[in-house]
């Protein structure tokens, strides 16, 4: 059997690199959230060269490194969150201590009662033993999924307080 490829009325599929959101047009399928960005929430911390950082004796722990940036215009899916971190050892303790909190949250959910209150979609805990090298630049992903387009994203990063902690960006892409 011969394939004939789509029918001449069929819309051509998106070009690589790009995904249809549910109103069929074609959008990039790659978004950068740069932690330095207005549009992202600080607790902690301080600005600093391509970033936002956290210094154990420096900041208040068990705050938020990052929130944001509410972003809508995801399209429903499967994604891979990759946060660039970047660690570096202050003091003593073991590889299972936990350095931070990663979460991709469902903004929508929190009902207008602030972050604190909101249903947390995915967490995953960072610790020690998760980094290979210090004070380089690192990727940690973490899979969530977009029940709805429309749905406004917050990705956040919950510093312990404990070592230092440098987040770069936030880069989210189709699994």
């Amino acid at each position: 059997m011969r394939d004939l490829g789509p029918p001449p009325d069929a819309a051509p599929p998106c070009p690589q690199g790009q995904i249809e959101n549910a109103a069929g047009e074609c959008i990039l399928a790659h978004w950068v959230f740069e932690a330095e960005d207005e549009a992202m929430v600080h607790e902690t911390g301080e600005r600093a060269p391509d970033g936002w950082r956290a210094r154990q004796g420096w900041h208040r722990g068990d705050k938020h490194l990052l929130a944001g940036p509410y972003f809508a215009g995801i399209p429903a899916g499967r994604y891979l969150a990759a946060y660039h971190l970047r660690w570096e050892r202050e003091g003593g303790g073991n590889s299972e201590r936990r350095v931070a909190a990663l979460v991709v949250n469902n903004f929508d959910g929190c009902n207008g009662q602030g972050m604190y209150f909101c249903p947390v979609s995915i967490v995953y805990e960072l610790r020690r033993r998760h980094f290979d090298r210090e004070n380089q630049v690192q990727v940690v992903t973490v899979p969530f999924e977009q029940q709805a387009e429309g749905h406004h994203l917050e990705f956040r990063v919950l510093w312990d307080g404990i070592d230092e902690l440098f987040v770069d960006r936030v880069e989210v892409r189709p699994l």
